[in-house]
């Protein structure tokens, strides 16, 4: 049947709609034609990516302690490992992400005679707000520990026999200073004197500043003094990381000495018992550390599935427990010990340590209505630096915020993305002639080096430097901005023969968005999904592999069509 139309404006316009539609068609099907060509290639080189020995990649948090309700601080160390996860995934491996709570000792036991409810009530209360604010801000673990679970209890013991059966507990008198909101002994050397504010003196921790009291009771003894030479030798390695804090755990190495593995029942009640002496708690490390066994079905041979650890993210804080205690722990039960331990500073606010007194504790689910989730992950994981406390201010966030996704990135997005500049709303195709002479030779070579930013950045997610991986995302993303602001496409689409160069502007702009936003998925999920998803980019191809890989052209002379989402990615804060 054929319609005659008379209106000659109605004429063009079906025209018009008409010639957009093959346009669009032909894209799709060139498309279709590049995937089927380069799949093989792009399987090939994902592969590649994959770990010889097919273990998964293992990294954990450590066990938060629920004496109190999770701030900003116990959310930045889960996205460090969430994105280290993330990262790994991308790469091709099969990981495995570990996180929970610490439920046992004295400080859980007096915070729960304070809130006048049994230790395991209040353990459940303040566990579930950590997989609340975990689950909330798209920390994608793969198991939560309670160490109040069966399984981890059973894990202890046996550890505990293997370590008492091998001969290295033994049962002695200890004295010392005993530092309560720590959890641990502490050395003379390692206490000084202090002035309270009530004039009072008061022997304190040198290392976390917490009050010490002197402590006399017979205990069970763990022989840390025989492993420093195999502990120094492990120090030695590197797997320390980033390499500042070696010093910390070599000041204690340089100190050792056998460690107290239990309190007494009637001091500390509520606890794991020693295997045939209920007279006696095992100290709440000892505890607290064999989680990381506990995830991987040990006692059980499927462990040997997953162990050892690839990488134990923790404060500096925790430090000595993870880089001394416990690897001595793995020596005398011949286990094999973590190959990294990944550490990080401290949280301030405006430059203020965080305090209850102070009355300035961040609470991350009071932020995320203001800053949300993607917002919230992109402060925390640029603002941070491991070898340094960070400071969270409310004004650095909106700063942050406002000048990086919503200027840099969204900004690029709606400039070459709008239909006044791109009505065919198309992923176009450069054009080597115009690539060569309206932009510069450092242009053109700063877009042949985007393809090995994966591998730049690889290295900064690895050592916990996610804040690096970030920095060199967004100078990438400031070239293009200028890159846009230099060649003004909202005049060059006004001219016929300016077209080439429009189109080759747009595909450099959009490039760099791909790869960009390809790299920074462990970052911000929602917010690179949503830019890949506008950009056309399949979900099949968001793999590092795919940063590494140029676009190529489809037989229509585009690469592919625009999905007609929403192109404003992060509303400006106030």
């Amino acid at each position: 049947m054929i319609i005659k139309l008379t209106n000659p404006s109605t004429k063009l316009k079906s025209l018009n709609y008409a010639r957009v539609f093959l346009k669009r068609q032909q894209i799709f099907l060139g498309r279709l034609n590049w995937l089927q060509t380069t799949s093989s290639c792009l399987s090939t080189s994902r592969s590649q990516e994959q770990r010889p020995d097919k273990k998964p990649f293992y990294v954990s948090t450590p066990i938060f302690y629920v004496n109190a309700s999770p701030h900003i601080g116990h959310l930045y160390t889960a996205l460090v490992a969430d994105s280290l996860s993330r990262w790994k995934k991308l790469k091709g491996y099969e990981t495995f992400f570990a996180t929970g709570t610490d439920e046992h000792g004295l400080k859980i036991q007096q915070a729960a005679g304070k809130a006048d409810i049994a230790p395991k009530v209040f353990c459940d209360e303040v566990s579930s707000k950590f997989k609340d604010l975990f689950e909330k801000n798209d920390i994608k673990y793969d198991t939560f520990i309670r160490t109040t679970d069966d399984a981890h209890i059973k894990a202890v013991h046996q550890l505990w026999n293997v370590l008492n059966e091998k001969g290295f507990i033994y049962k002695s008198l200890y004295k010392g200073w005993y530092c309560v909101s720590d959890e641990t002994f502490v050395s003379e050397n390692d206490t000084t004197d202090v002035t309270t504010k009530s004039g009072e003196s008061q022997k304190v921790s040198v290392e976390s500043g917490h009050p010490v009291i002197w402590s006399e009771e017979e205990n069970y003894m763990f022989t840390l003094s025989r492993f420093k030479p195999q502990l120094q030798q492990w120090i030695d390695t590197g797997v320390i990381q980033p390499p500042e804090f070696k010093r910390i755990v070599q000041g204690h190495l340089d100190d050792l000495s056998d460690l107290s593995v239990t309190r007494s029942s009637d001091r500390v009640s509520w606890g794991i018992s020693v295997p045939g002496d209920p007279s006696q708690k095992i100290y709440v490390w000892l505890d607290a550390l064999t989680n990381y066994l506990t995830v991987t079905g040990y006692p059980g041979d499927e462990y040997r599935s997953l162990w050892p650890a690839d990488c134990h993210v923790v404060g500096k804080d925790i430090l000595k427990f993870h880089a001394v205690y416990w690897p001595a722990f793995l020596l005398a039960a011949g286990l094999s010990l973590p190959k990294k331990i990944l550490c990080h500073s401290h949280w301030k606010v405006d430059g203020v340590k965080m305090s209850k007194s102070l009355g300035n504790v961040v609470d991350p689910l009071d932020c995320m209505p203001k800053y949300t989730v993607d917002g919230l992950r992109y402060f925390l994981l640029r603002q941070a630096t491991p070898q340094s406390d960070a400071d969270f201010s409310e004004t650095r966030i909106v700063e942050v915020i406002n000048s990086e996704l919503v200027n840099t990135i969204g900004n690029a997005l709606s400039r070459i993305s709008g239909k006044a500049v791109n009505p065919l709303q198309v992923f176009p195709n450069p054009s080597a002639e115009a690539l060569r002479t309206k932009f510069t030779t450092e242009d053109r070579q700063r877009l042949d080096q985007l393809y090995g930013l994966a591998d730049e950045v690889d290295r900064f997610y690895e050592d916990g430097n996610v804040y690096l991986v970030l920095q060199t995302v967004m100078d990438y993303m400031f070239w293009a901005n200028k890159l846009i602001q230099d060649h003004e496409p909202w005049v060059l689409v006004k001219t016929e023969s300016e077209k080439e160069h429009l189109d080759t502007l747009i595909y450099i702009a959009m490039e760099t968005l791909r790869v960009c936003g390809i790299l920074v998925q462990p970052v911000v999920p929602d917010f690179s999904s949503r830019l890949l998803t506008r950009l056309g980019v399949p979900d099949s191809e968001r793999d590092i592999v795919h940063s590494k890989v140029k676009v190529q052209p489809a037989s229509s002379g585009y690469v592919q069509i625009l999905n007609p989402t929403e192109s404003v990615l992060f509303k400006r804060l106030k």
